[in-house]
């Protein structure tokens, strides 16, 4: 659902907890909201919080399978069906008509989002992106290492300036050069 001012948090079979912007710092309104929720056919609990603008509701699995639950939820949040990302939506339906859990791939996506995020914070914060502080952390680790310890304890500081070197290496490989215009049509010129 991820419509205007109204956003998804979590996902698990049973349980939905959504973002909802005109929540926040309306009790009132976060009040009815609950209130109109409990009354839908298949909701087991709402539960609104106008501090953090978020909605919890425990449903019944079965409910979903028919688009009743969803459209009434919809409605009472005043969202649209012009709201609505039909990706997003049959996501979501997908993910709850198998309970299956979501892939490695999605996994793996929503981890890179979250780095790629974490770098933008850092890079606005201290002006310098993950592919440069991370071996500068590794490396002044390692020199930490190697003036503190009067033993050497594994990893040792030799280990960290290793780790720095790889690290610095692996998050800095430059782009592959673009081919020059018309080089891929030049081998079928030849034949």
């Amino acid at each position: 659902m991820q419509a205007i001012g109204v956003r998804l948090a979590h996902l698990s079979p049973g349980r939905i907890r959504l973002k909802v912007d005109d929540l926040k710092h309306d009790e009132r309104r976060a009040r009815d909201i609950e209130a109109q929720l409990r009354s839908v056919s298949g909701i087991h609990s709402a539960a609104a919080n106008p501090i953090t603008g978020s909605l919890v509701l425990d449903y019944d699995e079965a409910a979903m399978e028919s688009m009743e639950l969803p459209f009434s939820v919809a409605r009472i949040l005043g969202i649209s069906l012009n709201d609505l990302d039909p990706d997003e939506l049959r996501r979501l339906m997908s993910h709850h008509g198998n309970g299956a859990e979501p892939t490695d791939g999605a996994i793996a996506a929503g981890l890179e989002s979250a780095v790629k995020d974490l770098n933008a914070a850092l890079t606005r914060t201290i002006g310098a992106d993950l592919g440069i502080v991370l071996p500068l952390l590794l490396a002044g680790l390692g020199l930490r290492s190697l003036m503190v310890s009067e033993k050497t304890v594994l990893p040792s500081w030799y280990d960290y300036l290793w780790f720095a070197f790889g690290t610095y290496f692996a998050l800095n490989r430059p782009s592959p050069a673009p081919l020059p215009l018309g080089a891929e049509h030049r081998t079928e010129d030849m034949h």
